[in-house]
């Protein structure tokens, strides 16, 4: 009986601990970027201003807020990419019809690359936007 006790206490302090260790490596990623366009991403339209960007609780999707008003959106994390440039930083696809975003980079080896959402006509030429960001301590 206290065998099984032990053992219980230990399968749950493990795994609280791996939950924690988890969370603590997505505190670790977040950015605040000063994004001077307003953007698109899954179908909704962000101004321009001072966003932060981070992980959600479960990795799978990452979460846009305006600094200034509060709102923001989330868009799911699919397509994980890598890059020789470790900056953090927003890609966006631009042209005529606005921007929408392409990839989000927090380091290197810590990128995901978006479908983004179709808005320039054949005869509009697309450029992409970068903007750099800062890392910021998780709240």
């Amino acid at each position: 009986m206290i065998m099984t006790k032990n053992l219980s206490r230990t399968l749950i302090l493990t795994a609280a601990a791996l939950t924690l260790g988890a969370g603590a490596a997505y505190a670790q990623d977040r950015m605040n970027a000063k994004i001077p366009f307003s953007f698109r991403i899954t179908g909704t339209e962000l101004p321009a201003g001072n966003y932060t960007v981070a992980p959600l609780a479960s990795g799978s999707a990452m979460l846009f807020r305006n600094v200034e008003t509060g709102k923001g959106a989330a868009v799911l994390v699919r397509n994980p990419a890598s890059s020789a440039n470790g900056a953090p930083r927003l890609v966006f696809i631009c042209g005529g019809g606005g921007c929408s975003l392409a990839s989000l980079w927090f380091s290197a080896d810590r990128g995901w690359e978006f479908r983004s959402e179709p808005r320039l006509k054949d005869i509009e030429k697309e450029r992409l936007a970068t903007i750099y960001g800062h890392r910021s301590k998780g709240q």
